[in-house]
């Protein structure tokens, strides 16, 4: 386990800010880039649309990889319809794995299709095998029934901020890594739906859909009385805290991808800190909704974040939220 804990940071296409000028100010933070490829759906749909796009992000990946940067591929859709088990599946992972490993030094992959997890430690051992966030793995005995096709496991959003819990998953010989700034709601139970939607993106044709779901977490910050419960309801670890996971977990994910605060992201938790609404560095962002200042959190926060109606709660709630 490194001595300092390490940054994988989401690749997003260049706009506001460059990743690799960003993570050129920030290497000493940052140790791997994970991305999606042209055509695949991943956890936001299929993200890269264009063969432009796709010819832009190979050409920055290259450069991070010169840079040494580890590079990790997203194939964590939710599901893959169809083709799930297919062959033109296998031929497709077996093109895009053995392309990007030969001329990207690929060091792994994250996924929650145990079709495709088994495909890669058959056929690419040496890269590292990660479950997904997305499959909520909340115990040892979780990781144990599919131990046989991950090396590495992302621990289920709702156990973020109880690090004991999080040190009870360890297993020997597996990895374990933490998404740090999500904006989901703990033990969402739209979560599988929403994230299916998401895989068959490409696919629905939203001027036809007769409802415009975004997810259940807008719906439920849209009504102000339910506005008060967002500790509690959220799972994300302020950059100040990130610290205390040292020797727990093997790294630290952040989701950069969508968010237009991309830079603001990768400099606070490198950094380690952040003066502003710290909403408006997680994925989902409801930071045009709700503003909690992320400098008036007391360091014992998490202590009671889970339990709204105490005193203690509605102490930091009241100091917090403007």
């Amino acid at each position: 386990m490194a001595e300092t804990l390490k940054l994988s940071v989401g690749y997003q296409l260049p706009e506001r800010y460059s990743i690799v000028e960003v993570i050129e100010t920030y290497r000493d933070a940052v140790n791997e880039v994970y991305f999606p490829w042209f055509g695949v759906p991943d956890g936001r749909g299929v993200s890269i649309r264009y063969e432009a796009d796709q010819y832009l992000m190979e050409k920055e990946l290259r450069i991070l990889r010169d840079m040494g940067i580890k590079l990790h591929l997203l194939l964590n859709a939710n599901c893959y319809g169809k083709e799930a088990l297919s062959r033109d599946f296998s031929e497709s992972l077996k093109s895009i794995l053995g392309y990007l490993t030969e001329n990207f030094n690929l060091s792994g992959i994250t996924t929650t299709s145990l079709f495709a997890a088994r495909f890669c430690k058959q056929n690419f051992p040496a890269l590292e095998v990660r479950a997904s966030v997305n499959m909520n793995i909340a115990s040892p005995r979780a990781m144990a029934y599919v131990g046989d096709y991950f090396d590495g496991f992302y621990v289920s959003r709702a156990l973020n901020r109880d690090i004991e819990a999080v040190k009870k998953l360890r297993l020997p010989g597996k990895k374990l890594y933490l998404l740090a700034n999500s904006g989901c709601l703990a033990n969402c139970p739209a979560h599988t739906f929403h994230d299916n939607l998401v895989s068959h993106e490409a696919e629905i044709d939203h001027e036809k859909s007769c409802w415009n779901f975004q997810g259940i977490c807008w719906e439920r910050y849209g009504k102000r009385a339910n506005r008060e419960e967002i500790l509690a309801d959220s799972t994300w670890i302020r950059p100040e805290e990130i610290d205390r996971y040292e020797g727990v977990v093997d790294g630290i994910k952040v989701a950069s991808r969508t968010n237009p605060n991309f830079g603001t992201i990768i400099k606070s938790y490198a950094e380690r800190s952040f003066e502003g609404n710290m909403l408006s560095l997680c994925e989902p962002d409801f930071s045009k909704l709700i503003r909690l200042d992320n400098k008036s959190f007391p360091e014992n926060w998490m202590e009671y974040a889970a339990a709204p109606g105490t005193k203690e709660y509605e102490s930091i709630l009241k100091a917090v939220m403007r």
